[in-house]
């Protein structure tokens, strides 16, 4: 690596603005277990962060110059000047600046220091709503604070990262039954039934997916009717299931059709 090291530092120097070179140069001096690259590592980092930055290659740099300090307190004052100051780097990219919250807040719990761990970790979320580390640290640290709306928030987002993981919708779909937001909960059990028989198309709709889908969609303010299209859509399958047609016939009663509520209770 020392050689391209070089040849890479000089072609920098012929131009400054050589924004590939310089992450390559990153990469390439925290790889090199020969010699310590703290000051190129740290000055290429400062010109190299903005908005368009690539924040592995950062977080790679940040990484590297703390693993070359001693102590604790090293690498707290690092990341603290880091994080806040004029020109600091959390500044200039809002998801690097959540990756060195994350970074501090772990060193606080690591010595106990709770109150400004979860200060780092909630600023670290705050910054970045995607962030799983910071979230489920605090969520670990205090649990208190992550209330049932962050957590729903929290879960709406891992759905928004991956729309074809059915766990992660049906936990949306869970907690927004849990909350009563019946509307959400019923329109998340659907779009869990959609994407499973998508993920499934030779099998069929478990319980676990259209009972709460049919216990949310009655509990809406005027989407009762769904309940019946749930159950037919299950008798399609040449299934039957009593608690299934209990509450289509709840629900046939509620929006007004008594011959319909009859028929199912017979």
């Amino acid at each position: 690596a020392g050689p391209a090291i070089v040849f890479l530092t000089a072609a920098m120097k012929l131009d400054n603005n050589a924004r590939d070179a310089r992450a390559l140069l990153i990469k390439l001096a925290c790889r090199d277990p020969e010699k310590d690259h703290s000051a190129l590592v740290y000055n290429l980092l400062m010109d190299y962060v903005d908005e368009s930055a690539d924040v592995e290659v950062a977080k790679k740099a940040v990484v590297y110059l703390l693993g070359q300090l001693n102590t604790r307190e090293q690498r707290e004052k690092l990341l603290e000047s880091a994080i806040g100051g004029l020109g600091a780097l959390g500044d200039k990219n809002v998801i690097l600046g959540s990756e060195l919250s994350t970074l501090l807040g772990l060193l606080k719990a690591e010595k106990a220091d709770l109150e400004a761990a979860e200060f780092y970790l909630m600023q670290a979320y705050k910054r970045n709503r995607y962030n799983k580390l910071a979230f489920a640290k605090l969520a670990e640290l205090k649990p208190e604070r992550i209330g049932p709306t962050i957590y729903l928030e929290r879960l709406r987002l891992a759905l928004r990262e991956n729309t074809s993981d059915i766990e992660a919708a049906l936990a949306f779909a869970q907690q927004a039954e849990q909350l009563q937001l019946y509307e959400t909960a019923a329109a998340v059990y659907e779009y869990c039934a959609d994407l499973f028989t998508y993920l499934y198309p030779s099998e069929t709709l478990p319980a676990r997916i259209y009972l709460p889908w049919a216990i949310s969609s009655y509990n809406t303010q005027r989407n009762q009717s769904k309940c019946l299209q749930i159950a037919k859509r299950i008798q399609r399958d040449a299934r039957f299931d009593l608690r299934l047609e209990a509450i289509a016939g709840k629900a046939a009663t509620k929006i007004g059709n008594g011959e319909l509520a009859t028929q199912i209770f017979q």
